[in-house]
């Protein structure tokens, strides 16, 4: 229950970085800044502590840089699958994409974690590791738990949307709650991602 506690409360340890950290996350190319500091986010989250990291303006934009690539280049391969499905039309080749997808964004936190805890780019490719943490049940209820943990941030970043009246403030609002979840769902993550 203690991890469960610490994500949960770990973004309004510091209300500035949590709001700095979202507001950068909306503005292109900026928004390195804002994964970067997921990155140390997540190194400390190894580490169990219970407040956020302090900024690091020097390393920030770096670490978001190879962050924005892991997930380029793990989310590649099912986009390309499926855009070429949708141009022949061939309903198979896009539901293949679709489950290949669904898999990719299951191990792709485990290779965002690899890469915040050895800090090195080309770990998050050895496939046979990222595996091993992933396909296991200890890895599945972490993963299912973390999601469950962002759903709360979600569904109230989300309703403003539905009045239209309000989708300036919605936009303003789900911003920083959005971050919020990512970092509850990569805080509780982490906190086990070791030992895993």
């Amino acid at each position: 229950m203690d991890d469960i506690r610490r994500a949960l409360k770990k973004p309004f340890t510091n209300i500035g970085y949590w709001i700095l950290a979202s507001l950068f996350s909306a503005i292109p190319v900026i928004n390195f800044f804002s994964s970067g500091y997921l990155k140390a986010v997540i190194k400390s989250s190894f580490k169990k502590q219970a407040k956020l990291p302090s900024w690091n303006w020097s390393i920030l934009f770096k670490d978001g840089f190879f962050m924005f690539l892991i997930s380029l280049v793990w989310l590649l391969p099912p986009t390309i699958l499926f855009i070429l499905g949708l141009i022949m039309e061939y309903t198979p080749l896009i539901l293949s994409s679709v489950l290949i997808g669904v898999l990719t964004m299951y191990l792709l936190p485990a290779a965002i974690c690899e890469y915040a805890y050895s800090d090195k780019f080309s770990n998050v490719f050895i496939f046979s590791k990222i595996f091993k943490k992933t396909f296991n049940s200890r890895y599945l209820s972490r993963f299912l738990l973390g999601f469950v943990l962002m759903i709360p941030y979600l569904i109230i970043g989300f309703f403003p949307f539905g009045l239209k009246s309000l989708s300036v403030i919605g936009i303003i609002i789900s911003i920083p709650l959005h971050f919020a979840a990512t970092i509850v769902f990569y805080s509780f993550l982490a906190e086990k991602y070791i030992s895993l």
